[in-house]
Formats: structure tokens, sequence, C-alpha cells
């Protein structure tokens, strides 16, 4: 192999529409969502950052200039931060511009997370590159400890051990693999092969486990060789994960790391609240933010018995309704003549 063995780079696919975030994501570009404290983007910022990985090109696309501005120096606001004594928040902003240096393309049109990363070729050079997605955030085993890997550290370690490319994946439910590509693997002395990919299954039958790429990988100059060769497919997208499929249908290694922490997909609005939740209840409010949380699951709860008894009444209303419409009344009984008199029966004697 052409390359180095060591990764020193990272890019972060952020070009995506966020069709699945709307209407939150109309003008907020989706990785500036914020998971509780921090948009999605900063959250995979640090993470490269911690893992010792500094240089770092964000492919951008239409409506996504807020992404450059967060990581921008902002004077105004730190001179306001400043002059209202607010010590804390002036050091968070602070330090945002300077977590990594910042590489920026733009990809001009939709033609998929392959298409924005050919746009980073000349920027990863020869040498295997890390790929991140930007709307997933992989927390920790323990995010309050250090000793505890976080994936870009998992995956580097993977890659320094099998000097081939590597797919963090996760394990799913069978319900969820549909929404996800899924890999067949071997385990090896090495570590696990994958052997095959299935983009999206529709049923479970089709999955070959239950082992699903979460958006980040490490690849080599050879994959960007596959990418090139991509036609695109009739919506004119070209993805990463059949320039992967490719590779390894020549039988060429690559290999999959299980992370060991939690994945938080954040690509639509139930997994963006479940992320801020789970950053929500570890932070250092977390007492007063589990006990709201408690009240407010007590008070729909309430509110569910109300509507539920409500529900019932309203239904016991129509069938009563419903039966008198169908059932026809009884005929009314005849009069008796008032007239009539008793019969007289003559006897013989």
């Amino acid at each position: 192999m052409n390359f180095s063995n060591v990764v020193t780079k990272a890019i972060i696919l952020a070009a995506g529409v966020g069709s699945r975030n709307l209407p939150a994501s109309k003008e907020l570009p989706k990785e500036m969502l914020p998971v509780y404290d921090m948009p999605v983007i900063e959250r995979i910022v640090r993470s490269l950052s911690e893992a010792g990985i500094f240089d770092v090109m964000i492919v951008t696309g239409r409506q996504k200039r807020a992404i450059e501005d967060h990581f921008d120096d902002n004077p105004t606001l730190e001179r306001n931060l400043e002059e209202k004594g607010k010590l804390t928040e002036l050091k968070l902003i602070q330090e945002i511009p300077k977590l990594v240096r910042l590489t920026w393309a733009r990809q001009s049109r939709p033609d998929g997370d392959a298409g924005a990363l050919k746009l980073a070729r000349a920027f990863a050079g020869d040498d295997p590159v890390l790929v991140i997605f930007g709307d997933n955030v992989m927390a920790p085993r323990n995010i309050h400890h250090h000793d505890s890997l976080n994936s870009i550290e998992q995956l580097l370690k993977t890659f320094n051990r099998v000097q081939a490319p590597v797919v963090l994946c996760a394990t799913v439910a069978d319900e969820d693999l549909r929404k996800y590509g899924v890999i067949a693997y071997e385990k090896t002395s090495v570590g696990d092969l994958i052997n095959g990919m299935v983009e999206k299954p529709k049923t479970k039958a089709d999955a070959p486990s239950n082992r699903v790429a979460c958006g980040q990988y490490v690849i080599t100059d050879a994959i960007f060789d596959e990418v090139d060769k991509l036609i695109p497919s009739l919506d004119g997208e070209i993805r990463l994960a059949d320039a992967l499929a490719a590779y390894v249908r020549q039988n060429k290694p690559v290999y999959a790391h299980e992370f060991d922490g939690t994945w938080l997909d954040t690509g639509n609005h139930e997994a963006l609240f479940a992320a801020s939740t789970f950053y929500a209840i570890r932070s250092a409010n977390s007492e007063g933010i589990i006990n709201n949380l408690f009240k407010m699951i007590e008070d729909l709860r309430h509110e569910q018995a109300i509507a539920l008894k409500y529900h019932e009444e309203r239904e016991l209303i129509k069938a009563r309704e419903f039966k008198e419409l169908i059932t026809p009344p009884l005929p009314e009984e005849e009069e008796i003549s008032a007239t009539t008199q008793p019969v007289s029966v003559e006897t013989t004697t």
C-alpha cells in the first residue's frame, strides 16, 4: 500500500438537506440543531480534537453558512459576555474556533455523500482519512471519564491494527434494519472482515446481520478510486456505501469495528430529542432535569387518563345511540272495545 499508516485528517460531510428534520431544518442546517447544549457538528469536532485530529475539512452545501459562522470568532458576542461578567460562557465560545484547523468545501448540487467526498480528495492526499457524517453523535461508554475512548479513537485503534479501511458499526433491533446499510462479516484473527453490504434491506430475511454502518469511517485512496468509478443512481446521487461494496466485491479487505458506546442518530425529530435527553440527564444539572422529566411524564399520564375516560364515555354514548337507531319500536297494543258484550251460551236440557 502507498499510504502512511497514520491518520491525521478528517472530512465531515455536512451538505445534506435534512428533510427528516423539517421544519426545524428549513433555515438552520440539521448539523447545527442542538443536542442538549451544543450543536451536533460541534460535538463531532470536539471528538476529533480529543482524538488528536486537528486538520478537518467540512463539506457543506446551500444554506449552510451558519456552520461556518459557528466555528468563526465573534468579537461582538465576546465583548458583550465580557462586559456582563459571563466568563464561563465567554471561555466556551472562545475555544470553539481553536478546536481544530478547518478547511471548507461547498457541494454545489445534491449528488450524494460520495459526490461531497470527491470534493475532499485533494485535501486527503494519498493518506488514509476519517470520514464522518455530520448528523451522528457517538457517545463513549462513560462521557465523564477521559479513559473511555470516543468513536474516533476506537476507529483509529482498529485501523492501526488492520491497516485497511474500517467501518464503524452498531448492532440494532430487527425493526430498525430497514433504515440503514447492513453488513455481512466474518471473524478473523485480525478483526471482523466485511464480505458484503446490503443497503436498507426491506425485510429481516434480506439482512445478513444486525450490524449496521453508523456514519464514521477510515478510508484509503483506493476507496476514493472506487468513488470515481461510481455511476449515479436514478436520483442522480452517488454513495460511499456503493464504493465500499464495490471494493469488498474485489475481495479487498474492509473491516468492521463495533462501537463501544451509544450511537445517537439525530436524523429525525424523535432521535434528536432522544440524543438531547441522553446528554441532559448526564449533565451537571441532571438532578433538576430528571425531576422535571418525571413530573412531565406524570402530567402526561394524567392527561392521557382523562382523555381515555372521555373517549370511553363517548363510545358508550355512541353505542347507545346506534342501538336505538337500529332497533325497531315495539307494535302498539290494540285498544279493547269498551262495548264488547259477554257471549251467552244457550243450553238445552
